[in-house]
């Protein structure tokens, strides 16, 4: 999917990436985030679809069979290739600290102890990339995926 970003994180949550209201939205990025996934830790949002698109598929992430078998994801910018390195997912009430543009070791390790998958990697030193969509086991719950960013020369 392609990133979206705007003056607000409003914006696109009920249109789509060609600006076209629809109610589903699409995938877009925390509006103070630099787009150069630059920060320590960019937050991209998507919805959680019934339809099992956009983000839909990251609550899999509860299992850790499904982590044992999609460990790292790729993220394609215009300047840069990413692997994400993935390394703790878990549920979050919507204001957690988790949605903040830096976050400290120790918050970190607390995500690796919350995750409802071990990875094994340890504590991150890099730059995090921390995927956002709703879970419904409570009010305003949220699943989020975090994983480390780093740059490789273009697999393909």
């Amino acid at each position: 999917y392609p990133i979206a970003q705007s003056t607000n994180n409003d914006y696109y949550l009920h249109r789509t990436f060609e600006r076209v209201d629809n109610f589903a939205g699409c995938i877009f990025m925390e509006y103070q985030n630099h787009s150069d996934f630059s920060d320590k830790n960019t937050i991209i949002y998507g919805h959680n679809m019934k339809t099992g698109l956009m983000f839909a598929p990251l609550i899999k992430y509860k299992s850790q069979a499904f982590y044992d078998a999609h460990s790292y994801l790729y993220l394609y910018t215009p300047s840069q290739t990413y692997k994400v390195n993935l390394f703790a997912g878990m549920e979050t009430p919507h204001d957690s600290e988790v949605y903040s543009y830096s976050l400290s070791s120790s918050y970190l390790q607390e995500c690796i102890n919350s995750s409802t998958f071990r990875s094994g990697l340890g504590v991150p030193t890099g730059n995090i990339l921390t995927l956002s969509t709703c879970d419904y086991d409570y009010a305003n719950a949220r699943y989020v995926l975090m994983g480390e960013l780093e740059p490789i020369d273009d697999p393909w």
